[in-house]
């Protein structure tokens, strides 16, 4: 499933949707190619918590300053892994 945010007011499989709802899509696709959706990237907690889930170890030393994890080491893993 892509979390994805509608753009303007449609009806799909997953029901009636107003422009700026943002919902679970098995397959966006479609809607993407029309304009009616666009997908939402997952945000750092998000991303922690699939991480967690699938047990991925997240690295102790990232790409930002200082070593710093940012978001894109964190994506890195979860793809990685998947």
């Amino acid at each position: 499933m892509i979390k994805v945010k509608t753009l303007r007011p449609h009806r799909n499989i997953h029901g009636q949707h107003k422009e700026g709802d943002e919902y679970q899509h098995a397959r966006p696709a479609t809607d993407i190619k029309f304009g009616y959706v666009e997908e939402v990237p997952p945000t750092v907690a998000e991303l922690k918590e699939t991480a967690e889930a699938q047990n991925i170890e997240l690295p102790k030393k990232g790409s930002g300053k200082k070593g710093a994890v940012v978001k894109a080491d964190i994506e890195k893993a979860v793809k990685s892994a998947g």
